[in-house]
């Protein structure tokens, strides 16, 4: 078995339906993700045998995608047009780091620690963006803005 499919779980590829989910119930999606990302992040560590670590990677790439695809719905519904584009430039910086940071960081974690501390440090920031989300986001209304259609071609 390669094992560029442990590295290659997180991969998973939603688009088709995420983005859609986050213009419909965007907080519930992305609150549900971090408890699908976080759960498959304790579960690769926990992971007894290589295809046990490959399935959890898949689950922890179900989570990242359902965080990531309805994040600029989020914010573009947080935030008002006059502070819109700094929260997006904003995130897309905290994204940027965090992708560019995470290879050094698990460099340290599996040299002085072991691998499974790269998964398992999901844990705890995990729960605290699960409640923090809670805390923060304002809760969805539903329904539709007034004037607002839903886009099914521009969700596909």
């Amino acid at each position: 078995m390669d094992h560029n499919h442990v590295s290659g779980g997180t991969g998973f590829d939603a688009v088709g339906l995420w983005p859609a989910c986050g213009h419909v119930r965007g907080k519930r999606v992305w609150s549900a993700g971090i408890i699908v990302f976080t759960v498959g992040s304790v579960a690769c560590g926990l992971a007894p045998s290589l295809t046990a670590l490959i399935a959890s990677r898949g689950l922890q790439g179900l989570g990242a995608s359902m965080m990531m695809a309805p994040s600029a719905v989020l914010i573009s519904h947080t935030f008002g047009s006059t502070e819109r584009g700094r929260a997006l430039g904003i995130n897309a910086v905290v994204v940027s780091v965090s992708v560019s940071s995470g290879p050094v960081l698990g460099g340290y974690l599996t040299q002085y620690l072991s691998w499974e501390y790269i998964f398992f440090i999901n844990l705890p920031i995990g729960v605290i963006t699960y409640f923090w989300t809670l805390h923060t986001l304002p809760k969805q209304q539903r329904g539709r803005r007034v004037g607002e259609q839903f886009d099914a071609w521009g969700a596909r």
